[in-house]
């Protein structure tokens, strides 16, 4: 395998938000830190959401019913 090498400017935020302690780092490692933190957001989005339009509230009855409807209809 052959490895390059880039040079990228960040944040002191991010810097220690991601982990960034050394000036050498597994690409595969920040990658992994990044998609962490979008999941999180995502998870928490999807949550507030949810509770906005009561669909949190949905009991899993309620809920397979909506997926066997969608089925019927797709």
């Amino acid at each position: 395998m052959t490895i390059a090498q880039v040079q990228i400017l960040v944040s002191k935020r991010d810097y220690l938000k991601y982990g960034l302690n050394s000036s050498i780092i597994n690409f595969a490692k920040l990658k992994e830190n990044i998609l962490r933190e979008l999941f999180q957001k995502s998870i928490e989005k999807s949550l507030r959401m949810a509770k906005k339009s009561g669909l949190s509230e949905m009991t899993l009855d309620e809920i397979n019913a909506e997926i066997e409807k969608a089925r019927k209809n797709a």
